[in-house]
């Protein structure tokens, strides 16, 4: 077995021993250093390739899938509560359409703005996300609770969980850093 280096000196000056081995395994160090056969060399100091599962592939975009639903929930409730307007005015409704309008397009906004930053992989999307998971279902509790009907709060409370229980696997397993390090995507056997 060969002595894998463990810095850059020394590195450089097991390098004549390790070139004139006749191992041919790859040999990894702790400098990223990769050498294959008996004089090619390469040194990486920062790869340009992070290669990802099938598995990280499909869950990039279940999580891109879900973004663009919460982003059509939001864009629909800003959408919907303009065109019922006046029938909501007549109605008298508690909260005021002005309400609904407002959380329906900030929750719009909001989720449409982290997909784009998902899609193009900007590098503090994740905690751009987890924020504003975080800041929905706060949001969506004081919502059920104070603002809303208590009678509404007991029959919503199935859809509250479901909506929290999304958001939350969302926030927490579906975004990931590794997503968001790389510049090429290689699809790379499952492991």
């Amino acid at each position: 077995m060969s002595h894998v280096p463990s810095s850059i000196s020394e590195f450089k000056s097991d390098r004549k021993h390790i070139l004139h081995s006749t191992n041919s395994q790859m040999v990894h160090t702790s400098c990223n250093a990769i050498i294959t056969h008996k004089d090619q060399i390469q040194l990486k100091h920062m790869p340009k390739t992070i290669l990802i599962s099938r598995k990280t592939h499909r869950i990039y975009w279940l999580s891109t899938f879900l973004l663009a639903i919460y982003a059509l929930i939001g864009w629909l409730r800003f959408q919907q509560t303009l065109s019922y307007w006046y029938y909501l005015l007549e109605l008298d409704l508690w909260p005021h359409p002005v309400y609904l309008a407002i959380s329906g397009g900030l929750i719009g906004i909001g989720y449409s703005l982290a997909l784009v930053c998902h899609l193009f992989r900007v590098r503090y999307t994740p905690q751009f996300i987890r924020v504003l998971g975080i800041a929905l279902i706060i949001w969506i509790w004081i919502d059920r609770i104070w603002i809303g009907i208590r009678e509404g709060f007991i029959d919503l409370l199935p859809v509250t969980i479901l909506i929290t229980a999304c958001t939350i696997s969302i926030d927490i397993l579906l975004v990931s850093k590794l997503d968001y390090k790389q510049v090429k995507v290689e699809n790379a056997a499952e492991s």
